[in-house]
């Protein structure tokens, strides 16, 4: 079965390691990227007039055998400001009327389309620049979560978990029976 993200072989890792070091976005860096952009964010400020949106650049890239959600302060910062990995469950959703005027206080609010990210149990509000953009982000966080359900790693994880269970419960009406 095909995969749905890219191959990185161990060459593009190297390769992607020296680049680092020069600040430059290597193949591998494109090849592990899924998508990437930039979207403005609020930060838990203690300000009396509320958060400040920032914007940061987030990318959403293959690392192993999962997804993850990266953001940066810029595009070039080594180390991201947050790591969130994808589950099943998780999601990108535009949010609208009441919901988007509520998400629309603090200072520096930019205008454009308002997106919930929820991944892992973490919500996190953002705004996209433009219709196009946020769509980008809805359909590529989709197809990522939907990745994540159908990897044969998850189904061997959940098998695995259903047989402790079970191995457990075996146990504990054992012990229940001394």
């Amino acid at each position: 079965s095909a995969s749905a993200f890219p191959s990185v072989t161990a060459a593009d890792v190297v390769g992607a390691a020296l680049s680092r070091r020069r600040g430059k976005p290597s193949m591998a860096d494109r090849a592990a990227e899924l998508h990437g952009g930039w979207l403005w964010t609020r930060g838990g400020g203690a300000s009396p007039r509320g958060e400040t949106w920032r914007r940061s650049w987030f990318t959403l890239v293959k690392d192993g055998r999962r997804a993850v959600l990266e953001f940066r302060a810029a595009q070039t910062s080594p180390k991201p400001l947050a790591r969130l990995a994808l589950t099943p469950s998780s999601e990108c959703i535009r949010l609208v009327g009441a919901d988007a005027r509520r998400a629309a206080n603090g200072r520096n609010c930019p205008a454009g389309v308002v997106l919930r990210f929820s991944i892992g149990g973490v919500t996190r509000l953002a705004r996209a620049s433009s219709d196009s953009a946020a769509e980008g982000w809805i359909a590529a966080v989709a197809q990522a979560a939907a990745a994540v359900v159908a990897s044969p790693s998850t189904t061997r994880r959940a098998s695995d978990v259903d047989g402790e269970l079970a191995r457990l419960s075996a146990r504990r009406r054992e012990m229940e029976r001394v």
